[in-house]
């Protein structure tokens, strides 16, 4: 197999494949594959990327193995739609060649800009250029974890800046991996829920994890795109930033915010549990730094009307607290499922849920140590409930009366029934919801409808109500949306 595969020889230019896309020139060598620059003549000659798998020479399993990467590839790129990453155009074999055709990127990568900087000016980025930079790409990552995808392969030379484009693009998928179930405490690490696999990445900007035992999580892209930032901030390549332990030695090389540079700190611990969990939690970090400082991300000052400023500013303090409220609930998410995994664990079997949630949850900020709490014995109390059921839900026949009212049995309705079947009144708990928290209303209803698909509408009430801050703000909402429901229902006690 190995002979066969070392007479694959390179595709000359003006070669036609597969009867459609003829081959310019060869734009780069990998792993395991050659990518070309290709017109697509059923596409008036539109550009475009085809991807070869052709393996180094090397044992046959390794060969599988690399056959079943780039495979992987070619199938989550088909799942991902998304601006800043190339589109999936096809997949196919011809001539017992396997190629994936991708959309082109004409441009460069950040390795090449920041080369080409150091070359001409001898100035590596600037903290205005890293924290934008930041706040471009970590939504591509947000949007990859949130469908339980790694990239695992983050680096300068696999990020591009379009010509003629403000954003950045996340490229090469070769080292993906799908599927993330694990959960990680802050505590210790149950391994049996982690995703080992072989060693993928690039030494230096890959994590301990990834390098060493071939574990990979969330955290670890978040690992490797600080690693990035203090590249493109230093203008030194990671290995020369490391002392001999191994410990980052970079902030003595710049002048930045601490800010900042706690961010990326925090971005480059070597224990998993303790580096940020999500990208949206730096996000959120990010956005405060811009409420603190309007006037950083254009590097200038500004002389905006007095109202205008308000009406921004308080803009960003709602966004903000929206963000912060997210990751309040996407980290009892997590803790719950991980409390779901331990409860065979002697460790956790007095430990009362409240307690558990408060010992491994991290707040977003100190100001929502207290919602946290608040929402875990809500939450304790709904799982309680749940517990005693059998995974049963009771559903009442309702009976349409006069008019457009619903003739319903309270105590089985709203407190017996699951929400899910009951669509209008999951609508009128949503409208009431986004009157009084704005659009981040639908993702905060669709994580605890994913997490307790079966609650009952008092119950989603109640939890709706857990993952706003302001207590009479919530009660309001409790108050007002089953005055809501009782205006647009009839119910019968009998």
């Amino acid at each position: 197999m190995n002979n066969v595969l070392e007479m694959i020889t390179e595709i000359e230019p003006g070669t036609l494949i597969h009867s459609r896309y003829q081959i310019q020139k060869l734009l780069g060598k990998g792993g395991f594959g050659r990518t070309y620059l290709a017109l697509d003549n059923q596409r008036f000659d539109e550009p475009c990327v085809l991807k070869e798998f052709v393996p180094t020479a090397s044992p046959e399993k390794n060969i599988c193995k690399s056959k079943e990467l780039f495979e992987r590839e070619a199938k989550v790129l088909y799942q991902l739609q998304h601006p800043q990453i190339p589109k999936f155009l096809a997949w196919f074999t011809d001539n017992d060649r396997t190629f994936i055709v991708q959309e082109y990127i004409n441009g460069k990568t950040y390795s090449e800009i920041l080369f080409e900087r150091l070359a001409q000016k001898s100035q590596p980025f600037s903290e205005v250029e890293v924290r934008t930079w930041l706040a471009d790409v970590l939504p591509v990552l947000d949007y990859l974890h949130d469908r339980q995808i790694i990239h695992r392969d983050i680096s300068l030379e696999n990020i591009m800046l379009p010509h003629h484009q403000s954003k950045p693009v996340l490229i090469d998928f070769g080292a993906v991996k799908e599927n993330v179930t694990q959960v990680i405490s802050p505590h210790s690490i149950n391994f049996c829920h982690s995703n080992r696999t072989s060693v993928v990445g690039k030494y230096g900007y890959s994590p301990p994890e990834q390098l060493r035992l071939g574990l990979s999580y969330p955290s670890s892209d978040i690992y490797a795109l600080g690693v990035c930032a203090i590249v493109l901030l230093t203008g030194k390549m990671p290995h020369l930033l490391l002392d001999e332990s191994l410990n980052w030695q970079w902030r003595s090389q710049v002048n930045i915010g601490d800010d900042l540079a706690e961010i990326i700190d925090k971005m480059l611990i070597d224990s998993p549990p303790a580096r940020f969990q999500s990208a949206k939690e730096i996000i959120l970090n990010l956005h405060k730094m811009h409420i603190n400082s309007p006037t950083a991300s254009s590097g200038e000052f500004k002389i905006v009307s007095p109202i205008k400023a308000i009406k921004t500013r308080q803009q960003e303090i709602e966004t903000n607290k929206a963000l912060e409220e997210l990751v309040i609930l996407q980290n009892l998410e997590r803790t719950l499922r991980q409390y779901h995994d331990e409860l065979s664990n002697p460790l956790y079997l007095n430990l009362d849920l409240p307690e558990y949630i408060e010992k491994h949850t991290t707040p977003a900020s100190e100001s929502s140590i207290g919602v946290l709490k608040k929402t875990s014995n809500i939450v304790a109390k709904i799982i309680s409930i749940f517990a005693k059921k059998n995974n049963k839900s009771i559903v009442t026949k309702s009976k349409p009366t006069n008019g457009n009212n619903i003739q319903i049995n309270t105590h089985h309705f709203l407190e017996k029934t699951s929400i899910n079947g009951n669509l209008q009144l999951l609508e009128v708990i949503k409208k009431e919801f986004t009157n009084f928290i704005g659009p981040i209303a639908h993702l905060i209803i669709n994580k605890i409808l994913t997490t307790f698909p079966d609650c009952s509408p008092n119950q989603l009430i109640e939890l709706l109500a857990a993952s706003i801050p302001d207590k009479i703000i919530a009660e309001r909402f409790q108050n007002d949306t089953r005055n809501l429901i009782k205006s647009k229902f009839v119910y019968n006690e009998n």
